[in-house]
């Protein structure tokens, strides 16, 4: 699954930069790496994503439907997490303690 998302925060990176040099950067990743993702990510998907040329790329149609929704649920994963590690700084409940009586002494 890590890798799923991995793939989808390079394709969101790329459309949202306009480039796959400026995404590469933004993720710290190497250029072709952000290539691999959104080709295995094309692959696992089996459609197409971007239009490419030497110098620029657009949207699929496919391409501008599925950007939409994974920004969303890229979203909504990171206020998940968000709301998982608050969760876990917030711990509230009762804690109860036995001692002897002598360690109260002290």
């Amino acid at each position: 699954m890590q890798n799923q998302i991995d793939r989808i925060r390079s394709f969101i990176a790329v459309v949202d930069t306009g480039s796959f040099t400026q995404a590469a950067k933004y993720l710290r990743l190497s250029k072709s790496m952000v290539s691999i993702h959104i080709k295995a990510l094309e692959t696992e998907l089996n459609v197409s994503l971007l239009n490419r040329n030497t110098r620029r790329f657009t949207l699929t149609e496919t391409g501008e439907i599925l950007y939409q929704d994974f920004r969303q649920v890229l979203v909504q994963l990171e206020q998940t997490l968000d709301k998982a590690r608050l969760g876990q700084q917030n711990l509230q409940g009762t804690l109860r303690l036995t001692s002897t009586a002598e360690f109260g002494e002290h």
